[in-house]
């Protein structure tokens, strides 16, 4: 299920570690979407900077950011996440979608967790076109609400059927009731 090297010494601390998600039934619908499997590499000071890697077989996370004497987060963390094929994570998507970068900082403050970045969305199939999507998207988590907003464009040269194309979505899940909210 997992296995991995953690080793913490006065000022430094590493961790290489694996684990297979399908062996715990309570992580099914974390597996569906990200892949059976997982490894994550981290190293880093024990109060200062960090560097690490995380993937599974269908997304890349790399992160480098400083944390506190407690290990938290102190200040923002710069990421790459990268996947060859969104559809495979986001499976009710209407559309075939390709590759996928989404570069930006994370943060953590008085109980949010807050992502603001850019996404890149290339070979969108959408209605038997190729289409590529890219702009600012925000992201935020706390223990009541999940908020996601975007507002992409496709580039100039987009086919004649995506010319001036914009998306602008918004949606929220209230954690307690269990509710989404799309606009």
């Amino acid at each position: 299920m997992l296995a991995g090297q953690a080793r913490w010494a006065q000022a430094r601390w590493s961790l290489d570690a694996r684990a297979n998600l399908s062996l715990l039934p309570a992580l099914h619908s974390l597996e569906r979407r990200i892949g059976a499997s997982l490894s994550l590499r981290a190293s880093g000071a024990r109060d200062g900077p960090f560097i690490a890697h995380a993937e599974t077989p269908f997304v890349a996370i790399d992160a480098r950011g400083a944390v506190d004497e407690h290990l938290a987060l102190d200040g923002a963390a710069h990421f790459v996440a990268t996947s060859a094929r969104v559809s495979d994570i986001a499976r009710e998507s209407p559309f075939g979608l390709g590759a996928a970068r989404l570069e930006g900082e994370l943060r953590q403050a008085r109980g949010t967790t807050a992502i603001q970045g850019q996404l890149v969305a290339r070979d969108i199939d959408a209605l038997g076109r190729p289409v590529s999507l890219s702009g600012p998207v925000t992201v935020s988590l706390t223990d009541d609400r999940f908020h996601l907003a975007a507002q992409l464009a496709a580039p100039d040269d987009a086919p004649a059927l995506f010319a001036q194309a914009r998306l602008r979505t918004e949606l929220s899940y209230d954690r307690r009731r269990h509710r989404f909210e799309l606009s």
